[in-house]
């Protein structure tokens, strides 16, 4: 994950328009521009995943942290809803 560049909500969107939906792939995210994102989503244990992300929100003792990770337990169900897994 080292190597894997920063990544921001708006780029999942930025990324969404460029792809043709008339693609085969369409409707999943693209494992190699997101690959963690489309790996955590699609995980079989992705509520397990989701549940342990939640109790880090919950421990996280800076505010910005906490803010981070409540947004990404609400994001990453719709994600997944949308693009699979």
């Amino acid at each position: 994950m080292a190597d894997e560049p920063e990544f921001r909500v708006g780029d999942l969107q930025a990324a969404s328009a460029t792809r043709s939906q008339v693609k085969a792939g369409a409707g999943t995210l693209d494992d190699q521009v997101f690959p963690t994102l489309a790996a955590f989503v699609g995980a079989a244990d992705f509520r397990k995943r989701l549940d342990e992300l939640a109790g880090q929100a919950r421990e996280a003792k800076d505010p910005d942290v906490r803010a981070a990770l409540q947004t990404a337990v609400r994001l990453l169900p719709t994600l997944r809803s949308k693009y699979g897994g």
